[in-house]
């Protein structure tokens, strides 16, 4: 990892933390993006400058590990769930790993190495048990780390 960029989101939870924590012992540049102190991930302008920046700093980001979610506490069955709630839940948990991943994936295009096997570039996207299995009164959390899980990640590695 020596010298390699790793953009890391989420850093203000405990799994995100431990990701931030654990790069730089490797000899990685890493950067930090995490709402509310770095950018919004929900807002595509601030992704895309955050991102921008990071790679104005530490050049191309090399590894990108989504880790971003909203899970609340309490238990919401379905008919006591505000519509606010879900849409919050989704813009964070899906749509954040949309915009950042687009925005890793947009300079990849432009590499150019002598051996297409030897791109060392790596999306990762943390997702959930709740996204396989369900989880009983959090229908909005389970919901977009499912799509996160079966439906997103597939279908960008095609």
């Amino acid at each position: 990892m020596n010298g390699q960029h790793v953009a890391v989101t989420g850093v203000a939870c405990s799994i995100g933390a431990v990701i931030a924590r654990l790069f730089p012992t490797r000899g990685a540049n890493v950067s930090l993006h995490y709402y509310p102190f770095s950018v919004n991930a929900t807002d595509e302008q601030a992704v895309k400058k955050d991102f921008e920046d990071s790679c104005n700093h530490f050049e191309l980001v090399n590894v990108c590990i989504v880790n971003r979610d909203v899970f609340k506490e309490d238990d919401i069955p379905i008919l006591d769930m505000f519509l606010d709630q879900w849409q919050n839940t989704i813009n964070v948990d899906l749509t954040s790993y949309f915009l950042y991943a687009r925005e890793w994936c947009r300079p990849l295009k432009y590499l150019q190495p002598a051996n297409h096997d030897n791109i060392n570039a790596s999306l990762i996207a943390i997702g959930s048990v709740a996204g396989n299995f369900g989880r009983v009164n959090h229908i909005d959390y389970a919901t977009a780390k499912g799509a996160l899980q079966s439906c997103f990640i597939k279908s960008l590695k095609k």
